[in-house]
């Protein structure tokens, strides 16, 4: 009985834990949305040379949109003619249309030389995600910086990617579901748009200076690569239980001594 109680006391703690960090992950999406005031916008409703220099890829407007209909095993890319701030936060509006096998669509970022970091959704049919890498020479993706999603085509997705030093966190239609701090330096490089054996249509694009007092989540705070962190709802819900339950566990001793005295 009393290691019962001790379990479900365990869980009560683990429950409180995981509420206070949902609320805290809210209130910093609150704070974000007021705060961040975007220096670079488009909703790709017509061609912008004087923004965008379009690369490798096949790149149209068409319907109001950005379109990149190139698929394979290649990248496609379309450079921001101006620097990001060492400091960021990008926002990119798309769905992904078609692909052979990867259908990959994100950003890259501090791409100089052969350098870059790398921000992706990937609707692969065996390995759906959100995963940041990042090329030192060669293109790693690190096993901590990969998190599984239902990825699907035909679906709008909104994708931020906030950059604070060597942090990054991407979120995935408001959720942040990858942190990850990089283990190379930040450089002074290019941001694009990019596509790898993925078709997309984007609807818009947005960036600006992440502001200091705004915090990013750390790698580890909020949840292991393959577990979604809670939201507010889910968490109470997960510490009215855990209460249930301890209260049962607390109870259980008392409820033997009853029926002990009534045999």
């Amino acid at each position: 009985a009393d290691r019962r109680v001790a379990d479900r006391r365990s869980d009560l703690e683990k429950a409180k834990s995981q509420l206070n960090a949902a609320r805290e992950l809210r209130a910093a999406e609150i704070r974000s949305t007021a705060d961040i005031k975007p220096s670079t916008r488009d909703d790709f409703s017509s061609p912008n040379p004087d923004l965008w220099e379009s690369g490798e890829g096949t790149w149209s407007y068409a319907d109001g949109k950005l379109k990149q209909t190139r698929d394979g095993d290649t990248w496609s890319t379309l450079r921001l003619k101006s620097r990001p701030p060492a400091d960021f936060h990008a926002r990119l509006k798309f769905t992904i249309t078609g692909g052979k096998t990867w259908k990959s669509v994100g950003m890259t970022f501090d791409d100089v030389d052969a350098n870059q970091c790398v921000v992706y959704v990937s609707a692969c049919a065996n390995g759906a995600k959100a995963q940041v890498a990042y090329r030192n020479g060669e293109l790693v993706y690190p096993e901590t910086a990969i998190k599984t999603l239902p990825i699907a085509l035909n679906t709008p997705y909104d994708l931020v990617v906030r950059a604070k030093g060597t942090l990054v966190n991407v979120l995935v239609n408001g959720e942040v579901f990858v942190a990850y701090r990089l283990p190379i330096a930040r450089r002074e490089g290019s941001l694009r748009i990019v596509t790898y054996d993925g078709t997309a249509e984007f609807q818009s694009f947005e960036l600006g200076e992440l502001p200091a007092e705004i915090p990013l989540v750390e790698p580890g705070a909020t949840t292991t690569p393959n577990e979604k962190p809670y939201t507010v709802e889910q968490a109470e819900l997960a510490m009215a239980v855990a209460e249930k339950s301890l209260a049962w566990a607390e109870l259980q001793p008392n409820l033997v001594l009853v029926r002990a005295a009534a045999d």
